[in-house]
């Protein structure tokens, strides 16, 4: 009986556990336009990776399907400037 509650006790709360967990997110794709192209930049930072220095162009941007077309950019994703990488 001791053995059966001991069971039980560990699949409750390997339940508890996986309930809890929620898988992450994929983090979605980021673009930078460099030199008229886009290129991606998913994982660098703004300010350590590269800078958006002032300009009314269009610097870093996310994609509707992750797919670099100017249609489907996403709005509130967009940060104008220029795109220049760190040193």
């Amino acid at each position: 009986m001791k053995h059966l509650f001991s069971l039980f006790v560990a699949a409750f709360a390997t339940g508890i556990a996986f309930a809890f967990h929620s898988p992450q997110e994929p983090e979605e794709r980021l673009f930078a336009k460099s030199e008229g192209q886009w290129v991606e930049i998913t994982g660098q930072q703004l300010g350590t990776d590269y800078h958006c220095v002032s300009s009314s162009q269009v610097c870093t941007a996310r994609f509707e399907n992750d797919v670099p077309i100017e249609e489907e950019m996403i709005p509130e994703s967009r940060v104008n400037g220029a795109y220049t990488p760190a040193p």
